[in-house]
């Protein structure tokens, strides 16, 4: 099997919703030459309005730090 960085490219939970991505779901974005995974379509346009803060947040929630609602 192949490795990837899966904490890098959001691979596990979606950066908009923070959501679990589903095993299987291929829904992706590519921003900055790195490809970020979203459990919808609707999450990716959310995350185009905006994409610094979504990867902010998925930075805070990687080093433990989970956002709240307030931070959506």
């Amino acid at each position: 099997s192949r490795q990837t960085d899966h904490a890098a490219t959001g691979r596990e939970a979606c950066p908009v919703s923070g959501e679990p991505i589903a095993k299987g779901t291929n829904i992706t974005y590519t921003y900055k030459g790195k490809v970020y995974h979203f459990c919808c379509s609707p999450c990716i346009d959310e995350f185009k309005k905006n994409p610094e803060k979504y990867i902010e947040k998925m930075k805070k929630r990687e080093n433990g730090q989970v956002p709240t609602k307030a931070d959506k």
